[in-house]
């Protein structure tokens, strides 16, 4: 397969309205070079680091606050998007009453479980979800 298309309005309806977790996620590629995502937020997601990648998230609908590093948090909107590299301390959480989509595209592609909360307390949260194919 030369290409991939995707209607995203199409993909956000299969998103849970609510979830157990704090954010669900949909493949859209994956592969060793690197991976796409489709996110939904649910709840904030505090500190935490990947080992794994560096990431570009691209918000796609509602208002994500983004924070980095301890630094003043910063809030993405709609064809807004962020880059930063692996081991970047970052939290992040929606902001307003707007469901939350982002796309997160990681170089090179990372597992599920690289995430690395600052808090150990943290630790026990149900991170993630997944719908769809990987």
């Amino acid at each position: 397969m030369s290409a991939l298309y995707f209607d995203l309005e199409e993909k956000k309806k299969l998103f849970p309205d609510s979830a157990d977790s704090l954010i669900v996620d949909m493949y859209l590629s994956d592969n060793p070079q690197g991976s796409v995502r489709l996110f939904r937020v649910y709840q904030q997601v505090p500190e935490h680091y990947h080992k794994q990648c560096d990431e570009v998230l691209i918000v796609i609908a509602g208002d994500l606050e983004f924070q980095t590093d301890g630094e003043p948090a910063k809030v993405l909107s709609k064809d807004q998007l962020v880059i930063f590299r692996k081991n970047t301390v970052h939290s992040i959480k929606p902001s307003g009453d707007n469901p939350v989509y982002f796309l997160s595209i990681d170089t090179p592609g990372r597992e599920a479980s690289d995430i690395y909360f600052i808090d150990p307390a943290h630790n026990g949260l149900k991170f993630i979800s997944h719908i769809g194919e990987r």
